[in-house]
């Protein structure tokens, strides 16, 4: 009789996070695209995913993923894979567009928008709610700084 396979820990870690992306919205197949075998190798352990969006783009299927640190665009091909790494600081803001049975997520950034076509509309509310409570929080902690408090602290 043999024994039955018992998983490693880093099989078992990556089930985990591949059910809490299903908890996010994520469809049960959208959890074996290669954008999600991607995403969970370049998210660290200590990285707590808020919200993914997936869907088409120009340049075809892709995936956004937004973590507590930073959000993380995924575009994979069968020969190569492309990854954007976007600090919440250079993010301008989130639009979420519906009409009929599909929605666009366009992430505003300083180097470019980042735009998908999606139908799951659940993944992507939570996504953009997410990408806008951090906006909200790194926007609170952001320093203001006026013209006499940079002069004094020599910045003119």
């Amino acid at each position: 009789m043999s024994e039955p396979v018992v998983p490693t820990k880093e099989e078992t870690s990556f089930q985990k996070r591949r059910e809490n992306l299903r908890a996010l919205g994520m469809s049960r197949l959208a959890t074996f695209k290669s954008e999600t075998y991607e995403l969970l190798k370049l998210v660290d352990a200590s990285e707590y995913i808020g919200g993914v969006v997936y869907g088409h783009s120009d340049v075809g299927s892709v995936m956004m993923a937004a973590t507590d640190r930073r959000v993380l665009y995924i575009d994979t091909k069968p020969l190569f894979t492309k990854t954007e790494d976007i600090s919440y600081d250079a993010i301008d803001g989130i639009t979420l567009e519906w009409a009929a049975l599909a929605g666009t997520v366009i992430l505003h950034t300083s180097i470019r928008n980042f735009r998908i076509r999606t139908v799951n509309r659940n993944a992507a509310t939570t996504f953009t709610n997410y990408v806008e409570r951090r906006l909200r929080r790194y926007e609170s902690r952001r320093p203001i700084y006026t013209r006499q408090q940079k002069r004094r602290k020599g910045y003119d």
